[in-house]
């Protein structure tokens, strides 16, 4: 090494993890060779309770058993998966069917933030889609997801500007 310079650093992120039915465990991880504090089995979240300020990517087994858990996780961490499944899958890490199934699990009784919050990526989804020929199509879908919770509040269904 140089005068002057240091020693590379690495990041020690805190990481809770929690297996499906279990307590919560906390760990610090450092780079791609630290161990799970758990072992990653089908149904585990990863940055439960969302303390830490990363994206989680879910291999497709792990992936489809927690998203199948997702109407009873915590708020919190529903929020987190469709947050990371929307941003990964802008991102082209994870197929962005993910952030769809994430969605049509989703219970029409979820907490009041999960649905603003589902609601708001819908809507800029739309933007995306904006005068292409499928917005018809993907505004449907949409209206799928909302609709049950809108009916749910006592909304009335009117036309799409």
């Amino acid at each position: 090494m140089a005068e002057g310079e240091s020693a590379p650093r690495a990041w020690r992120t805190p990481v809770t993890v929690q297996a499906p039915g279990g307590a919560a465990v906390r760990t610090r991880v450092t780079g791609e060779t630290s161990e799970p504090p758990v072992p990653f089995t089908p149904g585990v979240v990863v940055n439960a309770g969302q303390a830490g300020y990363f994206r989680t990517a879910y291999s497709p087994g792990l992936w489809a058993a927690l998203v199948a858990r997702l109407p009873g996780l915590a708020p919190v961490d529903q929020l987190g998966l469709l947050y990371d499944s929307r941003a990964l899958g802008d991102a082209g890490v994870a197929p962005m069917s993910d952030f769809f199934e994430a969605a049509r699990r989703l219970p029409a009784d979820a907490d009041p933030v999960v649905v603003q919050a589902l609601a708001g990526q819908l809507l800029a989804l739309d933007d995306l889609h904006d005068e292409l020929p499928g917005q018809a199509v993907f505004r449907g879908y949409a209206l799928s997801r909302l609709g049950p919770i809108a009916a749910r509040l006592g909304w009335t269904p009117r036309g799409i500007a």
